[in-house]
């Protein structure tokens, strides 16, 4: 065997050994493990409101009849990006955060957290997640949920009169079932369908507009409603209708 082909051999015998070591190690070619890891916990005081800020992950409320509020933290990462999961409570607000390791966010790697809280039904409840889903269910007190990347859903919502129900999302749907007529409901995405369904008594004043869709609307409108609705889109249909 020439010299060249031993050195090409060699070479090449190497390079399997080092792409081996590589993949039984998981820290290249993107092989590296994701682990999940769970928590429950209970906060009995007395509370006003919840706010949840996520980053990476699925947040979902409901409203129940209890009176303390039942929190589960889904957690899922690779090597060391185990997200940093945190509560407090605020001026009777409790605040359910996480943070990631400094670098993660430029390694490619896993830190996400998964929330499904259930809380009293007239609770006031702020939701953000930079990349994930938003799913609020059964609450009487006002809502707002912002995602920029996800889709926003409010199922059996019956808010009080004098409530706000908010919904923005950059990219994803939004759709809203609303029992009763709260004081305004506002949503907004930049691309994705709007779907509001809200009781079928009584006047809305109705705003509803989409650069690239259609608008249906098909429940009883005027401009001095007591209760208003402003939907907008720029890519995606929106409808308005009765529950």
């Amino acid at each position: 065997m020439s010299l060249s082909a031993k050195t090409l051999t060699s070479a090449a015998a190497l390079l399997a050994v080092l792409s081996l070591s590589a993949c039984g190690s998981g820290t290249s070619f993107g092989l590296t493990k994701t682990e999940n890891d769970q928590r429950s916990y209970t906060v009995a005081q007395k509370l006003t409101g919840l706010r949840v800020t996520g980053h990476t992950g699925k947040v979902e409320i409901v409203g129940a009849d209890v009176s303390a509020v039942s929190v589960t933290e889904k957690l899922r990462f690779t090597d060391n990006g185990h997200p940093n999961a945190r509560h407090q409570v605020t001026g009777g607000v409790l605040e359910l955060t996480y943070s990631c390791p400094g670098s993660i966010s430029l390694s490619g790697r896993t830190c996400e957290v998964d929330y499904r809280v259930t809380v009293p039904r007239a609770l006031t409840a702020e939701l953000r997640t930079d990349t994930g889903d938003i799913t609020a269910s059964g609450l009487t007190g006002s809502v707002t949920a912002r995602a920029n990347t996800g889709t926003i859903t409010g199922t059996a919502l019956r808010p009080a009169a004098s409530a706000h129900v908010t919904a923005r999302t950059d990219t994803g749907s939004i759709r809203l079932s609303l029992g009763t007529a709260p004081a305004d409901v506002n949503a907004h995405a930049n691309t994705g369908q709007i779907r509001i369904l809200v009781p079928s008594t009584g006047q809305y004043a109705v705003t509803a507009d989409t650069n690239t869709g259609k608008k249906k609307i098909t429940v009883p409108t005027s401009s001095s409603a007591p209760h208003t609705i402003q939907a907008r889109t720029d890519t995606g249909d929106v409808t308005i209708a009765s529950a």
